[in-house]
């Protein structure tokens, strides 16, 4: 989705939402760098009343659950930022463009989208320099102990409120998730699948301490002002788990997910060392104000991982055959179809003791690399 195909339509939708005949925009919608699940672009409006009267993020959902993906993240950050944690407030959640009927002339893009204040600070994606690298273990520790020590009740009563299931923020380890189904595709991955089934922890009954996760907090999706974190994006994944589905999620980006960095030799020499060097500095610091177990840490990086060698199995099958890749994984999975995948699948073997089996890749490897620069929130 470029930029050009919302302008019109999304001007419309809030002019009719907000009953705003003379709304324009001061800046139209240009994207920004970021969402492997959204298309996201800032815009500003003219002659638009408060709190649309500054500048703003419009999240597109692609499709695949969108309207009901887009309620939960509003949810979540609502049960964060009433809490005090740094996140964008959420100003409106759409539904689709082509809403309000044909008689108002729109598009039809047929998304559900979120309307939300642009988050200050910078990305952790442009300053990748030694200082900031430096202290990215201990900002994202700080930001992760302070989310996991929210009331996650808060985010069940958001969901209520917003009309959603309070099983849909909720942890899903059953053998019906979409990641299980694409596996079960697959028969090696059917067969980790089932380790998952055998091998779930007994402690995930009421003793086990459950918190809000943000289900992708890694250092990328931290803003930075100075010193301190002044916003967390990217609240697509949030669920009620135990806290050691974040950690879990953090080994798996930092570790296996796409580089971050400029490129160059010294740099592709030394991002390898760093990826190894952050989990445990982090997870360091993360110890010293709330205890994990371990063992849960690493199934649910086996769960974790699964995800995502089944997404990238169901993209590679699908080139091979020639038929559509599902639209809301195609920009993920060719990500991670990269050099780390094959160090990923090992890491799956390793703590399952099964062998994987991956369809062969079609096309060249991705270099799994995304390049610094001025990213926009």
């Amino acid at each position: 989705m470029e930029a050009g195909e919302i302008e019109g339509p999304l001007l419309q939708y809030l002019s009719h939402t907000l009953g705003a005949p003379r709304l324009g925009y001061e800046v139209a919608p240009r994207r920004i760098q970021g969402g492997n699940e959204t298309d996201i672009f800032s815009f500003r409006l003219s002659e638009a009343p408060a709190p649309f009267d500054q500048r703003l993020v419009a999240r597109m959902f692609r499709t695949g659950g969108a309207a009901e993906r887009a309620r939960i993240e509003a949810a979540a950050h609502q049960a964060v930022t009433g809490q005090g944690l740094a996140a964008p407030k959420v100003f409106l959640v759409g539904d689709r463009l082509d809403g309000i009927g044909d008689t108002e002339g729109l598009g039809g893009l047929g998304s559900s989208f979120l309307i939300m204040e642009h988050a200050g600070g910078r990305s952790a994606v442009e300053l990748v320099y030694p200082s900031v690298l430096a202290r990215l273990p201990a900002l994202l520790a700080e930001t992760m102990v302070a989310l996991h020590r929210l009331d996650s009740g808060v985010l069940l009563a958001a969901a209520e409120a917003a009309g959603l299931d309070p099983l849909a923020v909720t942890l899903d380890l059953s053998p019906e998730t979409r990641e299980r189904r694409v596996a079960r595709e697959f028969p090696s991955l059917a067969a980790v699948g089932e380790w998952l089934d055998r091998n779930r922890p007994d402690s995930f009954g009421s003793s086990v301490r459950r918190a809000i996760n943000h289900g992708d907090l890694h250092p990328f999706n931290l803003m930075i002002d100075g010193s301190r974190v002044s916003s967390v994006l990217d609240w697509t994944r949030a669920v009620i788990a135990p806290p050691e589905y974040d950690l879990a999620a953090n080994r798996i980006i930092v570790r296996y997910g796409p580089v971050v960095g400029p490129s160059g030799l010294l740099p592709r020499l030394l991002i390898p060392f760093y990826r190894d060097w952050f989990p445990g500095r982090f997870e360091t610091l993360y110890r010293a104000h709330l205890p994990f177990d371990e063992s849960l840490v690493r199934y649910f990086e086996v769960q974790r991982g699964l995800g995502i060698l089944a997404d990238v199995a169901l993209r590679r099958r699908a080139l091979a055959a020639g038929t559509p890749v599902p639209p809301d994984r195609d920009r993920s999975a060719k990500a991670l179809d990269g050099t780390n995948l094959p160090r990923l699948a090992r890491h799956v073997e390793k703590l399952s003791g099964l062998r994987i089996e991956m369809p062969p890749r079609v096309g060249p490897a991705s270099t799994g690399r995304v390049e610094p620069g001025r990213v926009e929130r």
